[in-house]
């Protein structure tokens, strides 16, 4: 018989729970009021599954499945039940075969398009040790490639959801996580100021614009391309009129900016 796992605690004896592993963060944490109230009415029925880090990290013990449920637990006051990865009767559905926990928990799941190409994200960037092939767990880590292929993504929408998530402002990534514009659309509107993308994204949602590219040439349009030298004044202070509007920041210098291109500008159209 395994020897009882008990959670940690905190000084004061209230439990802290064990932290999560990057297999179980892979999901976001949703609320868990209701799982909460019917393990403190019915008693916590599947045990929360551990496993151990990497070698040479300590070998601490993090929650790979049951985040949740540990979550639930710690709420209604009841002590968490756990056992380690690969012990206990789970034999009968291979719930501790590699390669079955590998494809349940990452890609066995119903989910939209833009959890899918997060999942596929978190999964192939995970830190080493952690990113295991889709055929194992602690072996070579899998590329962007077969994680996509693997997932059911396409590796460009996954990279293009990676520059969402790098350089969206929240609010460009909560669009396109409640699938109100797309992937590509997102990733485009992610390279301008973040002034700029709130307010893209503020007229997609308000019905002013069908999608975030006109909502941005709206917003802020691109100054035409110089074609002879007084275009180029016009260019030069139309930039300067944009940058003093995206990107926010002191009011004297960026008006003092406009007020020289203006004199460039005005110089130009004399020549």
């Amino acid at each position: 018989m395994s020897k009882r796992i008990v959670a940690p605690r905190d000084e004061n004896g209230e439990i802290l729970g064990f932290p999560r592993h990057p297999f179980s963060e892979i999901w976001e944490a949703y609320d868990v009021t209701e799982l909460r109230d019917t393990i403190k009415a019915e008693g916590q029925l599947v045990p929360i599954v551990l496993l151990d880090e990497p070698r040479g990290s300590g070998r601490k013990k993090r929650v790979i499945d049951g985040n949740m449920r540990q979550r639930a637990c710690i709420g209604a006051g009841i002590e968490p039940i756990y056992r380690m990865f690969g012990v206990g009767k789970l034999g009968e559905n291979d719930g501790d075969n590699p390669r079955y926990f590998a494809y349940k928990e990452v890609f066995g799941r119903q989910v939209t398009g833009p959890e899918r190409n997060a999942v596929v994200l978190k999964y192939a960037t995970m830190a080493k040790g952690y990113n295991p092939p889709i055929g194992g767990l602690g072996e070579k880590p899998v590329s962007m490639d077969e994680a996509a292929k693997k997932g059911g993504a396409k590796k460009r929408n996954v990279e293009r959801y990676k520059v969402v998530l790098t350089k969206g402002v929240p609010e460009l990534q909560d669009a396109y996580k409640a699938e109100v514009v797309s992937v590509s659309d997102a990733a485009a509107c992610a390279a301008e100021p973040p002034d700029v993308q709130r307010a893209a994204v503020a007229a997609v949602i308000a019905g002013e614009a069908p999608t975030l590219k006109a909502a941005v040439a709206a917003i802020a349009p691109r100054p035409p391309a110089a074609e002879d030298p007084k275009d180029i004044g016009r260019a030069q202070l139309a930039l300067a009129e944009r940058g003093a509007l995206c990107q926010g920041g002191n009011q004297a210098l960026q008006a003092q900016l406009v007020a020289n291109m203006r004199k460039i500008a005005a110089a130009w159209e004399r020549v």
